[in-house]
């Protein structure tokens, strides 16, 4: 994606410098934009699914450079330009928060994203430059969507994988040594709770009650730290406030009124339990 995102950004200089396009003016406004947009949807989507929305924008930007080479409005790239950077900035800056949690020191890692796209831009800029410069339309087009081709390949498996992992957790809860679901409200019912280790029963309860992704990771936190809420906030990378909005939210889908009322909900229920 960086490569594709780099390109565009060659092309889009060239034509800066030969006085085609001010990419000082308006159009940087959607930089801001897309990072705030892209933030919203990351999180409400699955975040098995935003590699596939980072595939789409990089689609985007390869029409964008077609635009671009083809003698298109030079506007319109820049347009897409920042608007497919402010998205791909947050996606790497989130993706790096999340790889990162639990390492030390936790500083240095929301900010790792945006130097390893920093690193492969430099590596790739010359090369995109000889490219955009030196080569017809018709190669850099090829080069491009040979690179878009292999974007969607990664993207595929991903998801194949996300979907075999997410098959056999079913299929553990389904099989083995774990009994049979047995009848409500008999003794068999807090067997099968019991046989289920804190993250299975954590699934459970998040599919029950429809938690969002981040919802399952703030009830994750409360359920398994013993930190207080302003470190529960930082260990998550998130404001006091929006950690509370998350629990009141939690609370909301569960049916609870406070904080202590779904922690004793959530450890008396029982994956059998009818709510």
């Amino acid at each position: 994606m960086t490569c594709i995102f780099s390109t565009l950004n060659v092309t889009l200089t060239s034509m800066h410098a030969a006085g085609q396009v001010d990419l000082g003016s308006w159009p940087r406004l959607f930089l801001a934009a897309s990072a705030l947009a892209t933030g919203f949807v990351l999180d409400k989507l699955s975040r098995r699914y935003a590699p596939a929305a980072l595939a789409l924008v990089s689609t985007l930007s390869c029409f964008a450079i077609f635009s671009a080479i083809g003698g298109g409005p030079a506007i319109v790239s820049a347009m897409v330009f920042y608007l497919g950077s402010g998205a791909f900035v947050v996606f790497f800056t989130a993706a790096f928060i999340i790889a990162g949690r639990g390492c030390a020191p936790a500083g240095l890692w929301p900010s790792m994203g945006r130097v390893v796209n920093n690193v492969v831009s430099l590596a790739v800029a010359v090369p995109a430059l000889v490219l955009v410069t030196q080569a017809n339309g018709l190669a850099t087009s090829a080069v491009v969507l040979v690179v878009l081709a292999a974007i969607y390949v990664l993207v595929f498996l991903g998801l194949e994988r996300g979907s075999a992992a997410t098959e056999g957790s079913a299929a553990d809860l389904g099989s083995g040594s774990a009994p049979a679901p047995a009848p409500l409200d008999t003794p068999a019912d807090s067997q099968t709770s019991a046989s289920l280790d804190p993250a299975q029963k954590l699934s459970a309860f998040v599919e029950a009650f429809g938690l969002t992704d981040r919802e399952a990771e703030v009830l994750g936190a409360l359920t398994t730290s013993d930190a207080n809420m302003q470190e529960l906030a930082q260990e998550l990378y998130i404001s006091r406030s929006a950690l509370y909005r998350h629990i009141s939210s939690i609370c909301k889908r569960v049916g609870v009124e406070n904080r202590q009322a779904l922690l004793l909900r959530y450890f008396a229920w029982e994956p059998d339990a009818r709510d």
